[in-house]
């Protein structure tokens, strides 16, 4: 209930899309646009009759850590109608939020909070797309926005709908526009086989994943993937909404409450089945594109820390090399990888034995106990 922008963010703004970053703590910041790339988005969009608007959400450490980072990172103010402050940082507006607003101590679960309800912090934006703080606008490549997005929202536009797109350059699209739209899973196919590889690798609490899948399998969640009639599975690093339709901030709702019941932070987990739970997937309300789409617009940047997980998990991940091929597979890979473990165990014990016999023979071999005969004493 805390979670309320009054007035919305985009009161001062009159856009058709709302671009939204969001990181907390110290994990991610924010990235830095290039005046050239501004230049020619704002080209664009005056020969198009468009507008975006983009925003950047961080709480309060993030936000310091951003002007410690950048020099020229202004002051923060706050209206008096707002609870939350603001600045303006190149291409971004700064939206700073206060604890207040937020409901947990640890900043990695307060930033779901944004991501997941982001329908609340817009009063105008037709469209909203969101981008994880570790994803970057390749050079170049904000020119290809619009064109992005009204692919992937299927715009209105070519069916006479009155759609902020319709100046736009698109593609014919379908009749209706999905509320939602994501990027599958580019390795996994399902919220079972991501549970079983964030469980081995560490990356939750096992016993609280354990207790989703129990859940999620007692409710008869479909397993597989969205071609065979399972319920899939995402990769949340960015998502579209159309802001218009009531079945987002229902799906984005629904996501959060699922969320804060789990115990551990992979959201991932339980987007698809809430998205199945509400029936919206029989529906297609929701829309999931293949994940090389964003890559035509968007790179990774990590932060040391990312390049520090990323180079822990490439270690580990023969545990989900047999993702694809079922759980028998992956268990028998497990076993196998246990098995080869121990025998390299045995082996390594071995030699150590060997070559512990073969010092003390070496140093100790010349010691002579009295009655006993001299074998390499020559006669």
């Amino acid at each position: 209930p805390r979670f309320v922008f009054a007035p919305p963010v985009d009161h001062q703004r009159s856009c058709q899309l709302a671009v939204v970053t969001i990181t907390f703590g110290s994990r991610d910041t924010i990235g830095r646009i290039d005046e050239k790339d501004i230049d020619g988005l704002t080209e664009y969009e005056r020969l198009v009759g468009l507008r975006s608007c983009w925003f950047a959400v961080l709480d309060e450490g993030a936000y310091a850590s951003l002007r410690i980072l950048h020099s020229d990172v202004p002051a923060a103010t706050r209206a008096p109608e707002q609870v939350y402050q603001t600045a303006r940082w190149g291409l971004w507006d700064l939206v700073v939020l206060p604890k207040a607003m937020l409901p947990f101590e640890d900043a990695s679960l307060n930033s779901r909070v944004p991501k997941m309800l982001l329908h609340r912090l817009f009063g105008s934006a037709a469209y909203a797309l969101y981008v994880d703080a570790k994803l970057r606008f390749k050079p170049h490549s904000l020119v290809k926005l619009w064109t992005f997005v009204s692919e992937q929202l299927a715009a209105q536009a070519a069916t006479g709908g009155n759609s902020p797109f319709r100046a736009a350059p698109c593609n014919p699209a379908p009749k209706e526009t999905p509320a939602w739209v994501s990027p599958k899973h580019p390795a996994r196919k399902s919220m079972f086989e991501e549970a079983r590889c964030v469980s081995k690798l560490g990356l939750g609490s096992p016993a609280a994943i354990q207790r989703q899948v129990d859940a999620y399998t007692a409710e008869g969640l479909p397993e597989g993937p969205l071609e065979a009639g399972g319920a899939g599975l995402i990769e949340g690093e960015w998502h579209l909404r159309d802001l218009g339709s009531v079945d987002q901030a229902i799906i984005g709702c629904g996501w959060l409450q699922e969320f804060m019941k789990r115990g551990h932070k992979r959201d991932q987990l339980s987007f698809n089945y809430v998205v199945w739970k509400l029936g919206l997937l029989s529906q297609n309300r929701a829309r999931f594109v293949d994940y090389g789409i964003g890559l035509t617009i968007f790179e990774h940047q990590e932060s040391y820390a990312r390049k520090r997980e990323r180079k822990w998990r490439k270690k580990s991940a023969v545990v989900c090399a047999e993702r694809r091929r079922g759980r028998g597979r992956l268990d028998a890979a497990l076993r196998e990888l246990s098995t080869a473990r121990h025998e390299l165990y045995a082996v390594c014990t071995m030699l150590l034995v060997g070559i512990i016999v073969l010092v003390f023979w070496r140093w100790y071999g010349h010691v002579h106990v009295p009655g006993s005969p001299r074998p390499w004493r020559r006669g």
